[in-house]
């Protein structure tokens, strides 16, 4: 299949998806988001997987979702926010597994551009569900929040063979939990995040995606614990992990091209 037959396969594709989605609204974009890794606090019970219904740009799937990961703060780049966002309201990022009865994703090549320039990345399985969540640090209760943003659903991704990302270095970082200056670690490993509709809930804007890149900078000084609101449940005790040198940072991010190559999707009855 030439590349102009696989382009307008997928394009062809992506209409019946998107006809079928829910209907868009209008909202803010996500701002830059700082992400930490999180667990649930020892002596708290585990998290009660559960089944969902997802849908974004590229696939629809029932989705397992099976415990926290990651907790993402609203950030300050260069000590810039981006104009409009709710600094109340954060992302919780569960590890995910398709069932079996979905689709397999492949791999899709996608380019985008964000305040780190133009990056060509090659995205391989999804594999987190980021969720709108309310936030408190301990001892303190969540802040309450309109939690206008988005849903994402993370995908691995790695910059495609030949092109050459040159990573910023001294990025200044801020968040509720301090601030830092940090390196953008060279090499791959990223994470691409499109906005979901979750059990048929609306996209609030469809244009803004997530690039997450791996930071370069010292562990924190302490662990934090906080408390966590959101649709799956309220109460969610986790211990963020600031003394783990492993955060990302995710910039907010507009596709401008897409190639799909012809084994993206196996086996898709809904993607015809």
């Amino acid at each position: 299949m030439t590349l102009h037959l696989r382009r307008a396969h997928l394009g062809a594709a992506l209409a019946v998806v998107m006809l079928v989605g829910p209907p868009l609204v209008a909202a803010a974009p996500t701002g830059y988001m700082r992400c930490y890794q999180a667990r649930r606090t020892k002596q708290t019970p585990k998290f009660a997987q559960v089944d969902v219904s997802l849908q974004d740009q590229f696939t629809v799937s029932t989705t397992t979702v099976r415990g926290q990961r990651e907790l993402c703060n609203p950030a300050s780049v260069d000590g810039s926010f981006v104009g409009g966002v709710d600094l109340t309201a954060h992302l919780t990022c569960y590890a995910t597994r398709d069932r079996s009865q979905t689709p397999k994703f492949r791999r899709l090549n996608v380019q985008v551009t964000n305040a780190f320039g133009t990056q060509q990345l090659s995205l391989s399985k999804p594999f987190q569900l980021c969720v709108p969540s309310e936030k408190g640090i301990v001892p303190a209760p969540p802040t309450p929040s309109s939690l206008a943003i988005d849903h994402y659903r993370c995908y691995k991704a790695n910059l495609t063979d030949g092109f050459v990302f040159t990573p910023p270095t001294d990025v200044d970082i801020g968040d509720q939990f301090g601030s830092t200056t940090a390196d953008i670690r060279p090499g791959n490993r990223l994470t691409f995040c499109n906005p979901v509709s979750k059990n048929g809930s609306p996209i609030l804007n469809s244009a803004t995606h997530l690039t997450c890149f791996r930071l370069l900078e010292p562990a924190g000084d302490s662990n934090v614990g906080v408390t966590i609101d959101n649709q799956f449940a309220d109460g969610q005790s986790l211990t963020v992990r600031r003394t783990v040198a492993s955060r990302r940072i995710c910039l907010p991010s507009t596709m401008t091209g897409m190639v799909c190559p012809a084994d993206a999707f196996v086996g898709a009855a809904a993607l015809p």
